[in-house]
């Protein structure tokens, strides 16, 4: 059900035009600023942003920095982990491109050799615990909480099922002047045609933000995850865990499940 492709399938995958105006192109480095700013334009319409960082208004200066810290290690990552996309827009009246909108894939094992060289790297692409725990913005127990259900649900809910033969989407998020005009739906749709191609489903925790878009492009919720400090006294945030599963891996699972059936009835 999951293919071994070569290296470069990401990366030759990575630069689609979507009609005469968008195009969804691989991210770089010199991206980061417009990532910046459509992260912190777009992320307080989600209620988890706010859970956990109540006090970025009182601190945006930890806010900037910590969001710029954690997008550049997205970028620069070196294991093959992480593709980062984006999507621009071309204005009639503007020369050059505008960068819209952005997605963070967790590429899972999409390639042998991608895998093995996060398996030697001692890099932790996860954000330094030490350095999250003196940001101003935030509520220590509550990210902490976000850190561990997160992961745990993962592992529990998609992990458990698919192993690293998932395509997660980490982050998606579009500047809210240019929202309702594709761009969202045209990086998922990048994942979709890449999970396709190498027979992936695709997995994403989804905000109620998202939930109506990924629910309308095919994704299926499978379970609620909710999001709380222990023994607090807010009802925290909850999360919906959705996949979307290619006719391919769907057919794949089909003839897995008759083969099992098959072998029991002999």
């Amino acid at each position: 059900m999951c293919l071994d492709t070569n290296e470069s399938s990401a990366a030759s995958f990575a630069t689609q035009a979507i009609g005469s105006s968008l195009i969804v192109r691989s991210a770089s480095v010199t991206d980061l600023e417009n990532m910046l700013d459509i992260g912190l334009s777009a992320m307080p319409m989600d209620p988890q942003w706010n859970w956990r960082f109540p006090y970025r208004l009182q601190f945006p200066e930890d806010t900037r920095r910590f969001t710029r810290q954690k997008y550049r290690e997205f970028l620069e990552d070196k294991t093959g982990r992480w593709q980062v996309m984006v999507a621009d827009i071309k204005l009639e009246n503007d020369k050059a491109p505008v960068t819209v909108a952005m997605a963070i894939w967790d590429m899972g094992s999409i390639n042998r050799r991608a895998s093995q060289r996060r398996r030697r790297s001692k890099v932790d692409a996860r954000p330094n615990r030490s350095d999250n725990s003196i940001r101003r913005d935030g509520d220590p127990k509550r990210m902490q909480a976000w850190t561990v259900i997160t992961a745990k649900s993962k592992a529990e809910v998609f992990d458990g099922v698919f192993g690293s033969c998932q395509l997660h989407l980490q982050i998606l998020a579009t500047d809210p002047k240019y929202q309702g005009r594709g761009a969202g739906r045209a990086l998922c749709d990048w994942g979709i045609q890449l999970a396709a191609r190498v027979s992936m489903p695709l997995t994403v925790f989804a905000s109620p933000m998202g939930y109506n878009l990924y629910h309308k492009i095919g994704f299926i919720p499978v379970v609620n995850v909710q999001i709380r400090v222990p023994g607090g006294d807010d009802g925290g945030v909850m999360l919906k865990a959705m996949t979307y599963i290619p006719q391919s891996v769907a057919n794949a699972m089909k003839m897995e499940a008759n083969t099992r059936r098959a072998v029991i009835n002999k």
